[in-house]
């Protein structure tokens, strides 16, 4: 009981009172290669923290790391668990040699301190998928036991993947997302507000966050808002600079203010 209690306490520290949230993701250099930028850390943490985010996530390093920046009424704190190779975004398909490894349990992220976990669900690639669910699973059993809201990044990629059926593959893996036990899902936005609405219907009841392409104009990620997700996730879009103005403007998507 105690458990859920607290998982509830830092579910409602990481989505704002208006039951939306915004993440500012910083594992980008770290996950994804040289991702310019972000690999100063600090310097872009600070321009992020001028426009008050409601959550950043950060790999274990970083926290360790920025531990001075990130402590006292700043934003909650999410850990990236896990590591894959994908690099480039979710666009050029298909995707081959995928890699997906834990790297952080959930009692380590305890005692960091942090309010929630994140790990990817890696849907379309035969050997990288059954392995993937191995993970997240796992983390659902860690998070459940210690009362940390787990968010799970669902994406579609692999041999089988194609421009085609990306939509119901994705589709697919949120639904093995939230049948895993996440707490929140994120999913790629995926361009039109139809189809992010039928992500949004098959996560049910769980909150359903989108995560920014960078290629389509911030502003246009209203249609995600639109279509039933409670907030969005940035990441590689900070890489261009303007990290101030980027995140204020999205703040200002989600919560109008």
């Amino acid at each position: 009981m105690f458990a859920q209690i607290g998982k509830g306490l830092r579910l409602s520290r990481i989505f704002s009172g208006d039951g939306k949230t915004l993440i500012i993701s910083l594992d980008a250099a770290f996950t994804r290669g040289h991702v310019e930028n972000v690999l100063e850390t600090r310097s872009v943490l600070t321009s992020v923290l001028k426009s008050n985010p409601d959550a950043v996530l950060l790999t274990r390093g970083q926290v360790v790391r920025l531990e001075s920046l990130i402590g006292g009424r700043g934003p909650s704190i999410i850990l990236r668990s896990d590591f894959t190779n994908i690099v480039g975004g979710y666009t050029v398909l298909p995707r081959k040699k995928l890699e997906h490894v834990k790297l952080a349990s959930p009692r380590e992220a305890l005692t960091l301190g942090v309010e929630g976990v994140a790990a990817y669900l890696l849907v379309g690639d035969e050997d990288a998928e059954a392995g993937s669910i191995r993970i997240v699973s796992t983390l659902v059993s860690g998070c459940r036991r210690l009362g940390l809201p787990l968010l799970v990044e669902s994406m579609a990629i692999g041999e089988r993947v194609t421009r085609a059926n990306r939509l119901d593959c994705l589709k697919l893996a949120v639904r093995m997302a939230v049948e895993a036990g996440a707490d929140i899902v994120a999913a790629p936005y995926v361009g039109d507000e139809k189809s992010m609405r039928a992500i949004v219907e098959v996560a049910g009841e769980t909150p359903v966050v989108a995560v920014d392409d960078p290629e389509i104009p911030l502003s246009k990620l209203r249609g995600a808002l639109s279509s039933g997700c409670t907030g969005l996730l940035l990441r590689e879009r900070l890489a261009s600079g303007g990290v101030e103005e980027t995140v204020a403007e999205a703040r200002l998507l989600v919560h109008g203010c």
